[in-house]
């Protein structure tokens, strides 16, 4: 495993409101301490191609992100296509721009959010699928909160 496993920091995004000031939430690790190594806030960089299946086309894409860093291949695609994750919190999490490189030049951004948009609660679970490619950096990292002091 590359690089050194990140400690729980006093401003470290697994201090939740609901959860103790001086550990993580996830973990249960104290303030100077190692997060365990299953905790969900440590995480590495991945790859997933994605597939919009649009009403007329299909358009695939590579979308680059972070998430747990204990997650297998297996673990990656249930929980974004199985689970409880909902994929409209794709357009979310990637409305940034360039924050999916799309095949061809193609952008379905628009189709996407009118599928979501068109008053009948449709969500996009049965639009977009998602299957891993590969870590792209497995550097351990978590973030901290940058508003508290």
């Amino acid at each position: 495993m590359s690089g050194d496993w990140p400690l729980v920091d006093p401003r470290d995004d697994g201090i939740r409101p609901a959860g103790r000031p001086d550990e993580c939430f996830y973990c249960h690790r104290r303030v100077g301490y190692t997060h365990g190594r299953e905790c969900v806030i440590v995480q590495k960089r991945v790859e997933m191609r994605v597939t919009a299946k649009l009403p007329g086309s299909a358009v695939t894409g590579r979308w680059v992100f972070d998430e747990p860093h204990e997650w297998d291949e297996v673990m990656s695609e249930f929980h974004k296509n199985e689970s409880s994750w909902c994929a409209n919190n794709f357009l979310d999490e990637c409305a940034k721009p360039g924050a999916v490189e799309w095949d061809d030049g193609a952008d379905p951004w628009a189709e996407l959010e009118a599928l979501v948009d068109d008053e009948s609660g449709r969500c996009l679970c049965g639009v977009l699928s998602f299957e891993f490619v590969r870590v792209v950096d497995p550097t351990p990292r978590r973030s901290l909160n940058r508003s508290v002091n």
